[in-house]
């Protein structure tokens, strides 16, 4: 899963490009005279580093590109070729606040008025649990793909449901809850019990996770789904760097572009921007980085 990196906002050059798989073998290392360059903190907690890596799920947002720099003058600027894919339209605080047991189904009726299913997707509950899920844990994320149509329905109630949990400033649940009752007031009782077997786990550790690292949920200008960085905005793009397994979002800086975090997104991480390249869909770009 994404995680934060250490020194509270700051990332070292090697730790923010560690997707790139070809990078200290085949083609060198990144350029080394840029050391740190600012980097707004997700998470104020600096016993995370910054992870983008996502070995087990074989993520490849980039597939065979290798990774190209351009040398300019200005030391203090990095520049990388690579893919625009998306803007970032709307976003939304994957946080629960105290005493709201109902956020996360609120953010999901706003979103699923916004969002296509698209091609690859029959239905806007897969959409968005395969966004979550991708972000956030891999046996999450395999559920979604093995459930049926109906089986996805019964599988985000459980997610609403169990992220609705309240914590304490341990990270654990607040009070003892049962997810049992609490989908019974949103599913028929014959089908909690199957739907609770089968997904009970997943879930349950799924709601920890998005209670202990608050991303950000965004729909991009074409109606996609992403996780990103908590202080991504409209306006923000998603972007695929030569050689990156990851997409990573960037922020428009005047010619610039600042650099946020690594991202996950719905459609991109198997490197179909890759093939939109090779149809004309997509052309590639140089990024000054600052």
């Amino acid at each position: 899963m994404l995680r934060e990196n250490e020194d509270d906002g700051e990332t070292n050059l090697t730790e923010a490009f560690a997707a790139i798989e070809r990078f200290d073998v085949e083609t060198g290392n990144f350029p080394s005279w840029i050391s740190r360059w600012g980097n707004p903190s997700m998470l104020k907690n600096s016993s995370y580093r910054l992870d983008t890596g996502f070995p087990d799920l074989g993520w490849s947002a980039s597939r065979d590109k290798l990774p190209e720099v351009r040398n300019v003058l200005d030391l203090e600027v990095l520049v990388l070729k690579g893919l625009k894919v998306a803007s970032i339209s709307r976003v939304f605080q994957l946080h629960r606040k105290s005493g709201d047991s109902e956020w996360l189904r609120r953010i999901w009726r706003e979103v699923s008025i916004l969002i296509n299913a698209g091609p690859w997707a029959e239905t806007k509950e897969f959409v968005f649990l395969k966004a979550i899920g991708g972000a956030y844990y891999r046996e999450f994320i395999e559920n979604v793909e093995a459930a049926s149509v109906d089986s996805c329905k019964f599988l985000l109630e459980m997610t609403l449901v169990g992220c609705g949990i309240e914590y304490d400033e341990d990270g654990n649940p607040g009070h003892e809850f049962n997810l049992g009752e609490g989908l019974d007031a949103y599913m028929e009782p014959e089908l909690v019990e199957t739907t609770m077997e089968t997904n009970l786990d997943a879930c349950t550790i799924l709601a920890s996770f998005i209670h202990r690292y608050p991303f950000s949920l965004f729909i991009t200008e074409d109606k996609n789904l992403g996780i990103g960085a908590r202080n991504a905005k409209a306006g923000d793009h998603v972007c695929v760097f030569y050689g990156g397994k990851l997409p990573f979002l960037l922020r428009p800086a005047g010619a610039q572009w600042i650099f946020m975090e690594a991202c996950y997104m719905n459609d991109v991480m198997h490197g179909e921007a890759i093939e939109e390249l090779e149809t004309g869909k997509l052309t590639p770009e140089w990024f000054e980085i600052r």
